[in-house]
């Protein structure tokens, strides 16, 4: 039978979707119409179920250990795809390095990115495609410039991945697109990262996409469970998607590893002769005449943006293969194509997936690592889970002194405990075991000379009879059965015996995955009880289970010991007073107070009413700063700036004549209330009589446009003065920027945190003489990492404000910390990482309260919703043209989406429906997201949209953020912001500069109504939001427009 007919889809057949690693299944009839896209499908409410994938011990076990290293950079997800229509499992495993901001990067965005990434893929349009190549030429250059000349070749090499599986991926096919789809999605996240993220951390990955081809449970009414990868009767495709040194292991039914990958080294035959071919200038011939690579670990990997130019890439290298129920498997398919699409022509019934990172695969084989597994199961029955798998391997690691960061991700497969009870490696395990002395000896761990000889002991106490080994092993079971994850997921029920000493058939209690297989669990217990209950095998390797336990033991000691139940025996003292141990410090009520101090000033803000306005002329600028402020258009001072300014420019005059320290500002004003100005203006007064240059204020911001709209108002405040402003990007090297900054002392820097850090670290930049930190946008900067930017950065100003005895040092000023938000924390342990000194607190709100998280919203917003019907938002496009022509709203209005893909089509779409329904009327519909977040193309788009030749703009998230436009008069939801912190700065882009403007939410159905509801508790406003409805304001579609519309997409897709 042909491989194809294993595609054919029935008549009922269940799908599925992801919603934030949770599963939802419903029964899609497809029978009566093509299925286009999701919001085609016709759900039946009868059937659903939603599973999360991460608290599925018995089919998905997860565990991670930092192991001896200060951080564990490793990450891993799992969630379910719906690529055109098709239901996709995905797991993946992240190994980073040099922080772990690209490894939680990759674990929160790669799915997604694969699964929106049509526009990427798309057979018969190459533009998108060629587009993200050619950035990478532009702003990497090197070996992607390289790349790029020969970039048809290389697309077509991503389509063909091998002759065998020409079959499954054929670029024309567009229910196999995985071969192509997964390098562009890769490549697309890879540049994300590099836009968004400036670090210079990395990641290796390797992803499993497991899609099934053939169920023979066919029924309607079948359980819906039976149809999936993890159960007998199905034939499934398996492609790999690897980069790096990270590695997949399969594990047949025999119980054989077969690993899927091979690390992308420089000894590696292929990398070798791709680095040879693109990467020139980057090899070195040593002594003996050999090419060596310079400085290279992994040839591939995200992130490592110093190597991107000289060839490490992120392109994956795909492999496919088929793995289901051995039978199906010979019915469906010829012989060949068993020989050509599974490994070694095996044919099914695989056991287990297994995805590690090399803190694992560089102390341990393959082999030993299935073997772990396969014992634990054959000793402990269905007790152990591949949750208890997966976490066994991370402690043998562990325990033989690993001292990288491990992590281990268990599949099971639908030959799930069906192997032999051999074990292969026991005695090397054993070996590694004898030869390492644990590093915890001295502190009470039992020695495995004592475990061997205590195993010994209880040999010849224990009693021979039938009843008593099956207590022990009852009992043993017990002990180990009680051991959970660290995660948090669901535990094992505890063993018990049955009338036959046998075990008892065990269960994970609330899994949402869990599959009674039937017959085939009770013929297997049947068959290997005896085995299971081995005394000779138990002896054999009761050492090692007996080790496994003292670790266990280890990570779960707590401060309580454990007590004799005996009374203890007081000593007989003489009559005289005993002396008397110090009291302890009590630490609960140390640490409650110092937080109660910390929430002094909070509790106690400056609050400012947000209409509040002031001339300029009121405050004390200098001549030259006023004549600036007035070039730039300033008339009067907003309200934000005129708490600022009170407050900071009295800090300035005092300090001229004590250099007492008067306090950090905070300040919490909401998007468009001027807070650029408000400190960029007292700053250049401070600085601007200065006689020698060096570093006295640092900016930190989150994004390359902040820094651009910052460093041109400082240049224009400081025309006149002898400031130097400078501003740090990652359009040069470290080396060559420091040169630079060497050359040409700044006296003010705007940067982001982690390119100040590189310098911070190779010393190119000192705080020596640093009066002024500002961190504008705080709530992002402080919610991630940037390699520890926060703690190098006040380490930094601390060393240099040490006390001396030098009477010169008692007039230094100590820097003064101003922190600027629109959505501020008062989350006192983040605030705490940057040691506030008297801080003072200006809350910019008319109403005086504070939560836990301060988000407002102009004054001069006007917010409102539409509430559809969730039937409608298949012309969501269509409803959203025909309300802004009815409402006139066709200039100067910036439209939200939340991806890439959607902006795009977006803008087409809607650009084609006015040309449509309003021929008449030239409207300019342009998009904005990472793909084109390029200055040249930024800047050209946003000045395009200022002046009015672009009348409207769709975009993401990417530019919710410091996005100055004050042309901006709506500002139109189109997809739901995820958090009230998002909505905050996407509404904040309008009613800037005390004007006016107008925020409008789609929202379609209850459960978009309750989301949108839910985080509006949090944002604080003058004005509620009005709701308004589709018939209140005569929205509605007749059936011309709905054919125009379908008519419309129809043409676009073309």
């Amino acid at each position: 039978m042909p491989l194809e007919r294993l595609r054919q889809v029935p008549s009922k057949q269940w799908s599925l979707r992801c919603f934030s690693t949770s599963v939802t299944f419903t029964s899609v009839d497809r029978s009566s119409f093509p299925v286009r896209s999701f919001k085609d499908l016709k759900p039946n409410a009868k059937c659903k179920l939603r599973v999360p994938l991460l608290k599925s011990p018995s089919h998905l076990g997860h565990y991670t250990s930092r192991m001896n290293r200060r951080y564990n950079e490793d990450k891993y997800s799992a969630c379910v795809l719906d690529i055109n229509g098709r239901t996709i499992f995905n797991f993946n495993i992240f190994d980073g390095h040099g922080g772990d901001q690209c490894s939680k990067y990759l674990s929160y965005n790669l799915g997604s990115v694969v699964e929106e990434s049509s526009l990427l893929c798309d057979a018969n349009d190459d533009t998108v495609r060629h587009r993200l190549i050619k950035d990478y030429a532009k702003n990497i250059g090197g070996y992607w410039r390289r790349w790029y000349k020969q970039r048809q070749q290389n697309f077509e090499k991503m389509v063909n991945v091998s002759p065998q599986v020409r079959k499954l991926s054929s670029l024309g096919d567009v229910s196999d697109d995985l071969p192509l789809r997964l390098p562009l999605s890769f490549l697309q996240t890879d540049y994300d990262f590099f836009n968004q993220e400036d670090n210079k951390s990395g990641s290796t990955c390797t992803s499993l996409y497991m899609e099934t081809l053939h169920s023979e449970s066919e029924g309607e009414f079948q359980p819906v469970f039976e149809s999936y990868y993890f159960n007998r009767g199905t034939i499934n495709k398996l492609t790999v998607a690897h980069v790096g040194d990270t590695k997949a292991i399969l594990v047949d039914k025999n119980g054989d590893a077969h690993p899927l990958t091979l690390p992308h080294h420089p000894s590696n035959p292929t990398e070798s002769s791709r680095l040879r071919r693109y990467s020139a200038n980057y090899f070195m011939t040593d002594s003996f005449g050999e090419e060596r690579f310079i400085s290279l670990a992994n040839t591939r990997a995200f992130g490592d943006l110093n190597f991107k130019e000289v060839g490490v890439t992120a392109e994956p290298e795909v492999s496919q293969l088929i793995f289901g129920d051995h039978k199906t498997i010979s019915k469906k398919l010829t012989a060949q194509e068993i020989k050509d699409h599974t490994i070694v022509g095996l044919g099914g019934d695989e056991s287990f997936l297994v995805l590690c990172t090399d803190g694992i695969t560089n102390e341990v084989t393959d082999q030993e690592v299935a073997d772990i597994i396969m014992t634990n199961f054959n000793m402990r029955g269905q007790a152990a889970t591949p949750q208890v798998c997966a976490e066994e391997v991370v402690k043998f690691v562990e325990y033989i002194g690993g001292d990288d960061n491990a992590t281990c991700l268990v599949i099971r497969l639908s030959g799930w405990g069906n192997w032999p009870v051999i074990d292969r490696t026991g005695h090397l395990r054993q070996e590694r075991l004898n030869a390492y002395s644990p590093r915890d000896r001295g502190s009470g761990q039992t020695s495995i000379e004592e475990h061997e000889s205590e195993s010994e002991r209880d040999k010849d106490a224990s009693n021979p009879s039938s009843s008593d080994s099956s207590d022990s092993d009852s009992e043993s079971e017990d002990e180990e059965s009680q051991s959970g994850s660290d995660d948090g997921d669901e535990e094992e029920t505890e063993s018990s015996t049955d009338e036959d000493s046998h075990p008892a058939k065990r269960t994970t209690q609330d899994d949402p995955m869990e599959v009674d297989n039937g017959a085939n669990n009770d013929n297997h217990g049947e068959e290997k009880g005896d085995d299971i209950l081995d005394k000779a095998y138990i002896k054999k390797h009761a050492s090692i289970f007996q080790k496994f336990k003292a670790v266990q033991h280890k990570d779960k000691i707590t401060e309580y010991t454990e007590r004799s139940d005996e009374e203890e025996i007081p000593q007989k003292m003489d009559l005289a007073p005993l002396p008397q141990p110090e009291l302890p410090r009590d630490e609960t009520l140390r640490s409650t107070k110092a937080h109660l101090k910390t929430l002094d000033w909070l509790a106690e803000p400056v609050y400012a009413l947000p209409e509040l306005t002031a001339p300029f002329t009121e405050f004390s600028f200098s001549h030259t700063l006023m004549n600036n402020i007035s070039a730039m258009g300033f008339t009067k001072a907003f309200s934000v700036q005129i708490s600022v300014f009170k407050m900071l420019l009295d800090d300035i005059k005092r300090n001229r004549l004590c250099p007492d320290f008067r306090g950090d500002i905070l300040v919490n004003a909401s998007t468009g209330s001027g807070k650029t100005l408000a400190y960029c203006a007292p700053i250049i007064e401070a600085l601007q009589t200065r006689i020698v240059a060096r570093v006295r204020a640092v900016i930190l911001v989150p994004t390359k446009p902040l820094i651009q709209q910052v460093t041109q108002t400082l240049i224009e405040l400081g025309k006149g003065t002898p400031l130097n402003i400078v501003s740090l990007s990652s359009d040069m090297s470290i080396k060559d920027e420091g040169i630079k900054i060497s050359k040409n002392i700044p006296d003010i820097i705007v940067s982001t945190p982690g390119r100040l850090v590189d310098h911070l670290l190779n010393e190119s930049v000192t705080f020596e003489a640093l009066r002024f930190l500002v961190i504008d946008e705080a709530d992002r900067l402080l919610n991630q990492s940037f390699q520890n930017w926060s703690e190098i950065l006040i380490k930094a100003i601390e060393d240099h404000k040490k006390p001396s005895r030098n009477v010169g040092n008692c007039w230094e000023l100590q820097t003064q910390k101003l922190v600027f938000s629109a959505t501020l924390t008062t989350d006192a342990g983040k605030l705490s990482q940057l040691k506030f000194v008297k801080p003072r607190l200006i809350v910019v709100n008319s109403k005086e309260q504070l939560v836990n998280e301060m988000f407002s919203v102009p004054s001069t917003l006007s917010e409102s919703k539409i509430l559809f019907a969730s039937s409608d938002s298949a012309y969501k496009p269509l409803l959203l043209a025909k309300l802004m022509i009815q409402a006139e709203k066709l200039s100067n209005v910036l439209i939200f989406s939340r991806s890439n893909d959607s902006t795009l089509r977006l803008a087409n779409v809607l650009e084609a429906l006015f040309k449509r329904l309003i021929p008449s009327v030239n409207v300019n519909v342009a998009y904005m997201n990472s793909t084109n977040n390029l200055s040249s193309v930024r800047n050209r788009v946003f000045r395009d949209f200022s002046s009015g030749q672009i009348n409207i703009l769709v975009a993401t998230d990417l530019i919710a953020r410091g996005l100055d436009l004050l042309s901006i008069t709506d500002v139109i939801n189109y997809d739901l912001p995820v958090s009230s912190r998002e909505y905050v700065h996407r509404v904040g882009r309008t009613a800037r500069a005390n004007q006016k403007g107008e925020a409008l939410t789609l929202v379609f159905g209850k459960g978009e109504n309750q989301w949108f509801n839910s985080i509006m508790e949090d944002v604080g406003r003058n004005n509620p939001v009005e709701e308004l409805y589709p018939k209140a304001i005569d929205l509605y579609l007749d059936e011309h427009e709905k054919s125009q519309f379908e008519d419309t997409l129809t043409k676009l897709s073309r």
